[in-house]
């Protein structure tokens, strides 16, 4: 009898436990993916080599989250709430909002000046 009670026990509790449903991790994860996207294409991250997204600091990416924020107008929150990802949304023109300057990108000279004596 006391096996019945043990059994019962365990099947009443894995029947109470809950667990995440899946839709809703895989949909957080794509928005922040689809954000970080979002933000290299429009200058708000630096875009480096292909696929490495994971290697943005935490910090980098508030700051400019918070950046967009600024831009759009909206309250400066630094996370991607509702009024983030509306704005994220909105049709664009396509070009970037910040432009950023390679480290070997200099200005070319066109002229050389001589001087003859």
């Amino acid at each position: 009898m006391e096996l019945f009670y043990i059994f019962f026990y365990i099947f009443f509790l894995l029947r109470k436990c809950e667990s995440i449903p899946i839709d809703s991790v895989v949909k957080n994860f794509s928005s922040s993916l689809s954000a970080i996207d979002f933000m290299k294409k429009y200058g708000y991250l630096e875009s480096g080599i292909a696929n490495s997204d994971a290697l943005y600091q935490k910090t980098a990416i508030t700051n400019a989250v918070k950046t967009l924020q600024k831009f759009g107008n909206i309250p400066i929150t630094g996370q991607l709430d509702n009024a983030t990802l509306e704005l994220m949304a909105s049709p664009r023109c396509g070009l970037p909002d910040i432009l950023r300057k390679k480290e070997n990108q200099q200005r070319k000279k066109r002229y050389i000046i001589s001087l003859e004596s």
